[in-house]
């Protein structure tokens, strides 16, 4: 292997995305507030964004600062990720969602030599989180009615 695709290979940022990754499905989002979800949805966004342009970067055309630029964004996101999640302060989902946006631009200015074809349209996406969110909000109003109902 070329040390230019070895040095992309075993590059730290892949660990501290799997480790954001993780740290993003081990909390729920019952009893946060809309924005806090918002947050979380959000940066589970932004880390399946930057998965897919990293799985998709030339090795030989993308710089390792370029590399340590979004391992840094992503750790900084992943410290607030860790610090919600030990005193569940939802303060540290926005700072989070600020720190991901500078991975998010790095990440988006890597090379690749595929031009990929989205399946999914972003009005799509939107269209399907806005009624994905009715829906939620419903059942969230039926399990309260429930839970007055047995108290």
């Amino acid at each position: 292997m070329a040390a230019r695709e070895n040095q992309f290979e075993n590059h730290g940022v892949h660990t501290a995305l799997s480790q954001l990754d993780a740290a993003l499905q081990t909390k729920g989002d019952q009893d946060l507030t809309e924005d806090a979800v918002d947050n979380l949805d959000r940066l589970r966004q932004a880390t399946a964004f930057i998965q897919s342009r990293l799985d998709i970067a030339s090795p030989s055309l993308t710089p390792k600062n370029r590399l340590d630029q979004i391992q840094k964004s992503v750790q900084a996101s992943l410290g607030e990720i860790n610090q919600f999640h030990s005193n569940d302060n939802q303060a540290h989902l926005a700072n989070a969602s600020n720190h991901i946006d500078t991975a998010i631009s790095h990440a988006a200015a890597v090379i690749s030599l595929e031009q990929p074809d989205p399946s999914v349209k972003a009005e799509d996406a939107v269209s399907f989180k806005s009624l994905a969110e009715e829906v939620i909000a419903s059942l969230r109003e039926k399990a309260n009615d429930v839970r007055e109902t047995l108290i």
